[in-house]
């Protein structure tokens, strides 16, 4: 059984065989989409991906998208590379579901989750001073991972 996705969810990057070809055609689509000059907005601040250059002069926030931060790019997250925009574009679309929860990685901070179950897929942004910035974004693959996210949002989601 085939689950239809929300049709304003872009298509898969399928990869090709080459994976230095691959990671250019991916990162092309990253640096159309996630761009100063093509912003886009959450709760009227503009969301920004992380800028740092990583490796291979490809922004940090580019690594963080397709699980590349340990150096191990995953082909679910590099295949979707331009979901994490659409997601949060669509927060209104019953099918995601969002909330806010506190960051396990820096205290204080408060991450917003925004989750398409039906696709198994889910992002992370935190609030800065004057904008968003996405920490990252994940296919969901464990049934472990997926029972976490539906207690915090069971927990965090409904207020």
């Amino acid at each position: 059984m085939s689950i239809a996705l929300p049709e304003w969810l872009p298509e898969i990057i399928q990869w090709d065989g080459d994976w230095e070809k691959y990671v250019e055609t991916i990162y092309d689509a990253y640096s159309r989409t996630y761009t100063e000059a093509s912003p886009f907005y959450y709760r009227g601040m503009v969301v920004k991906s992380r800028r740092r250059p990583v490796a291979n002069d490809k922004d940090g926030g580019f690594w963080h998208i397709i699980g590349g931060s340990n150096g191990k790019p995953e082909p679910r997250r590099c295949e979707r590379v331009l979901w994490a925009r659409a997601i949060i574009e669509n927060a209104d679309d019953e099918r995601v579901l969002v909330w806010d929860e506190p960051s396990p990685h820096d205290g204080g901070v408060v991450d917003t989750v925004f989750w398409l179950k039906e696709a198994d897929y889910y992002v992370i942004i935190a609030r800065r001073t004057n904008c968003w910035v996405i920490r990252s974004a994940y296919s969901v693959v464990y049934d472990s991972k997926r029972k976490r996210l539906e207690r915090n949002y069971s927990l965090y989601g409904k207020k």
